[in-house]
């Protein structure tokens, strides 16, 4: 019985290292297209529909070789363009640390990956404040 718990955790390990490494090399050194953005205001987790932006094609994630990058969107009006100082993969989420450019404001995006392909990814990021809830999401289409 002990020696298969240690199989198990040891196979458990390979496999959740690899799917880590596997988005690393899909993301790593290369521009993804932000074919949809969708941005969601939630109180208390009921979804205001007036605080809801579906856009398409609205910018992009540059992830360089050596974790670092460029970022940059402009969905419902909302213009941001951001240096990625580090990007990080993990098991299903990427971890971007950002400054903006106009403001040099410092941010941090923890994002789940819910889609990692390698020519598609899909990315939701939850930012909670008091009752609210700023859900966005990305879906990203490798640049060729």
């Amino acid at each position: 019985m002990k020696k298969t718990l240690i199989i198990a955790a040891a196979v458990l390990g390979l496999v959740s290292c690899s799917k880590e490494k596997k988005l690393e090399m899909r993301l790593d050194n290369q521009e993804w297209n932000i074919d949809k953005y969708k941005f969601e205001l939630a109180n208390n987790g009921v979804v205001d529909p007036g605080q809801v932006i579906n856009a398409d094609n609205v910018g992009t994630f540059k992830l360089d070789k050596g974790g670092t990058g460029t970022a940059q969107y402009n969905a419902g009006g909302n213009a941001r363009a951001f240096t990625i100082t580090k990007w990080t993969t993990g098991i299903d989420s990427v971890k971007l640390e950002l400054t903006d450019q106009s403001t040099q404001g410092k941010e941090t995006w923890n994002m789940s990956v819910t889609k990692n392909e390698k020519k598609a990814q899909e990315w939701y990021r939850v930012v909670k404040q008091g009752n609210f809830e700023f859900r966005y999401t990305f879906t990203l289409s490798r640049k060729k």
